[in-house]
This record gives C-alpha cells, sequence and structure tokens, in this order.
C-alpha cells in the first residue's frame, strides 16, 4: 500500500475528542508498525457537521476542522478537509446548497461523494482537482465543474 485513509464518523471528534485521538493513535501506530511499506502515507478524513441544524453547521464544522488539524498535526499525517468542503457550500448558497451534499442528515449523497472523492484524488496524487476529467454519471457536467471548483477553492485556502 502507498496509503491508507483512516475515517471516522461526524460525531466522535466533535463529542469525545479524548476517544477519537487515542483511536487515531492506536490506527497510527498499528499501521506504522505493521505495514509492509515503510513510508506508506496515512490520511485522516475530516468529516462534516451534520445538517439537522443549520444554525450551529458552521461552528460544528469549526470544531472538526479545529480537532482534526491538530490530531493530524500531532501524528504526522496528512489532513483531507472534506468536511470544509461542506462549509464552503454553506457559505455559498446556505442550508440549500449544502443540503445537495446530503441524502439525509448525515450520509453524503452523490455530489457529497464526489466531492470527498475529488479532494481525496488532489490530496494524494498533490494535483488540482480542476484536472480531474471523470464526472459522475449521477451528476450534470454542470455540478461537476461546481464541486472540482469547491475543492479548489477549499484546498488553496487550506494549504494556506
Amino acid at each position: 500500500w502507498t496509503h491508507i485513509v483512516l475515517q471516522e464518523q461526524s460525531r466522535l471528534p466533535r463529542a469525545n475528542y479524548e476517544w477519537f485521538r487515542a483511536s487515531v493513535h492506536n490506527w497510527v501506530d498499528y499501521i506504522r508498525r505493521n505495514c509492509p511499506n515503510p513510508d506508506v502515507q496515512i490520511i485522516l478524513t475530516m468529516n462534516w457537521a451534520y445538517n439537522n441544524d443549520f444554525d450551529k453547521y458552521s461552528l460544528q464544522n469549526e470544531i472538526l476542522d479545529r480537532n482534526c488539524l491538530a490530531l493530524a498535526q500531532e501524528c504526522g499525517i496528512t489532513l483531507v478537509p472534506v468536511g470544509l468542503g461542506n462549509q464552503d457550500h454553506f457559505e455559498q448558497g446556505g442550508a440549500a446548497l449544502a443540503n445537495k451534499l446530503h441524502n439525509d442528515e448525515c450520509h453524503p449523497s452523490f455530489r457529497g461523494t464526489y466531492m470527498a472523492s475529488c479532494m481525496e484524488y488532489a490530496v494524494i496524487f498533490n494535483e488540482s482537482p480542476l484536472g480531474i476529467k471523470f464526472n459522475s454519471p449521477k451528476l450534470t457536467p454542470e455540478a461537476c465543474k461546481e464541486v472540482r471548483e469547491c475543492v479548489k477553492r477549499v484546498l488553496d485556502k487550506f494549504v494556506q
């Protein structure tokens, strides 16, 4: 393996950071001890706030961002800030646009899955998401382009 992606549900990093922290540390230690590739890149995916309370959406995404970033830095692993893409959708178009990323209060729609995939691809391969040619057959080409532009905005801000 060249890359191993760790992902947790959105609730734990917000509600019980110490348990989340211990879990990620355990996995990172296990991978580093047992992976046949000593140069494997360990990636933590930052999830997103639930969309059942848009009054607290930005605050919840901020908590996820802060906790996941601190943990990634502490463990020396890469962070893919998917939740910041959700926040970008909310900032660009309010609850109506943010809801396009969800099938229910927490599970991603095809748009949300496409966004996370584009962001992970861009981070893993260190390439601009604008260069991604694949369009999800479940989305219009225009929607795919909007998502890739969102990912570019988010990653540009995140890297700075």
